[in-house]
């Protein structure tokens, strides 16, 4: 008797599981359902979809749609019961009438809903015809900076439209452009808000004012490494018929070419983005790619501006909330979505021939106090982020005595120690252990890692912020005396 019924069970559990979609029970921690998307940035132009995966881990009622940036469904991919396992849909980046979708950034939202609940997923994706440095996306990162924000509002048009609202909704249209596309994205405030929250005193004048709000912006970014900075704002003139984009870089930094080159494809693409927005029937005043000291564009300037951003920098002006018509373009969604694409494609266009650029990682080192003058290695993930392949490169290290947050001046430290760093073509990665002698006297030290090529050209200098490790020396403990046992 028991083994017929050890039979019928096993036969059972057999057929539970060849039967088509019959599941075992979920895992308590098991997420309902899955999203997969593949192909961000979608382009159109190649006739190619963005293919869709959902996993779901029991029967639920299922909505997968596409969203636009405001929320808004363009496309309902999915609607009804769905069984546990996987949903394959693909999406050309058409809305419910077959029309192609401008230029921007949307969302895929899968909803799932069961008797116990609901469980969401979502995932940013972008349509354009540039992919952002497709040899490895993942490396590089933008620093968008939606300018003024808080108590500082801008320009303010005539109807109460803040300069500080548009930027904001501008800048967070193409950092999720740059996300949808695999780039990584540092925003200096994503909400009407102050950057310098806390409060802070980071020029060091014991004085905590707008001085102190610029400069937490070049700090995000370069605590971020990244490899551009781009700061949006729109514009005000005393005469209403005054309009048109500009672009500012400064030129009296080391990579000021570079910066330059940027400035005029942001302006080029702004120009031709904001024509093509309104079909034609509107042609942009072409101000140029112009000189300004402008604060976050500056640089090495003591006391005011003791760490200047460490990468090309540019800052925009869109558009003139004083004049009419251009006011009313800057409230309407559709063209400032098409000033953060017309960002999106320079920033595209300028790092698909930026030449050289390295990028750095800490992987491994000290992460304690250790004796003076000792020898510690850092193992350094080096990235050939840029254009061109790197050969003949080292890698090198400086010590200076560690500021309050980081070295805004790098090369003027005590040389440490140096390493070969392996060719590596565009897009490639190695790991490099650099050996770097600590000063003899006990203290806290920053170590600057940088790399140079074989004519000596520091990467610093062309625009790629150097590693900063910071490193505490002690003194070795003394050991305690201790008295003798007397003898018996």
């Amino acid at each position: 008797m028991l083994s017929t019924l050890l039979r019928l069970a096993l036969a059972a559990l057999l057929a539970l599981v060849l039967l088509p979609g019959a599941s075992l029970a979920q895992a308590p921690d098991e997420p309902l359902l899955r999203l997969e998307v593949a192909g961000s940035p979608l382009l159109p132009g190649q006739g190619k979809s963005l293919p869709l995966t959902v996993s779901l881990a029991r029967p639920a009622d299922l909505r997968l749609r596409a969203v636009d940036f405001d929320g808004s469904t363009v496309r309902v991919l999915f609607d009804g019961r769905r069984r546990a396992g996987r949903l394959e849909r693909e999406w050309f980046g058409r809305d419910e009438d077959g029309q192609q979708l401008p230029h921007g950034p949307y969302r895929v939202v899968a909803t799932a809903t069961t008797d116990e609940g609901t469980g969401r997923a979502s995932t940013w994706i972008t349509i354009s015809d540039r992919r952002v440095y497709p040899e490895a996306p993942g490396f590089i990162t933008v620093a968008v900076d939606p300018g003024h924000g808080g108590e500082f509002d801008g320009a303010v048009g005539p109807d109460g439209t803040r300069e500080a609202d548009l930027n904001l909704d501008i800048g967070l249209r193409l950092a999720r452009m740059l996300e949808g596309a695999g780039v990584n994205v540092v925003v200096t405030r994503t909400r009407d808000g102050l950057v310098n929250e806390p409060p802070e005193d980071r020029t060091g004048d014991r004085v905590i004012d707008g001085d102190d709000e610029l400069a937490a912006r070049p700090d995000l970014a370069n605590g971020a490494r990244a490899d551009l900075f781009i700061s949006i704002h729109n514009n005000n003139a005393v005469n209403t018929s005054v309009g048109g984009p500009s672009t500012f870089f400064y030129d009296e930094r080391p990579y000021s070419g570079r910066s330059a080159r940027l400035a005029r494809i942001v302006q080029e693409e702004m120009v031709e983005g904001l024509a093509d927005a309104v079909d034609g029937t509107w042609e942009p005043y072409d101000h140029g790619a112009l000189v300004y000291p402008y604060y976050l564009l500056r640089g090495y300037d003591p006391p005011r501006l003791r760490r200047p951003t460490q990468m090309p920098a540019v800052l925009s002006e869109g558009m003139f909330l004083s004049n009419p018509r251009e006011l009313a373009l800057l409230k309407r969604p559709a063209i400032r979505g098409a000033m953060a694409a017309a960002y999106y494609q320079a920033v595209s266009r300028y790092l698909a021939r930026r030449g050289a650029h390295v990028g750095y990682e800490l992987v491994a080192g000290p992460t304690e106090p250790v004796e003076p003058g000792s020898k510690q290695t850092l193992a350094v993930e080096v990235r050939n982020q840029g254009t061109e392949p790197i050969r003949d490169w080292r890698l090198d290290a400086e010590v200076q005595k560690a500021p309050p947050r980081y070295v805004g001046r790098v090369g003027r430290g005590t040389p440490a120690g140096e390493a070969r760093i392996p060719r590596l073509m565009p897009g490639e990665v190695r790991t490099v252990k650099l050996k770097v002698a600590l000063p003899e006297q006990p203290g806290d030290w920053m170590v600057v890692v940088d790399s140079r090529d074989g004519g000596g050209r520091r990467a610093a200098g062309m625009g790629a912020p150097a590693l900063q490790v910071r490193l505490s020396t002690l003194e070795p403990a003394v050991p305690t005396a201790t008295e003798e046992p007397a003898a018996p």
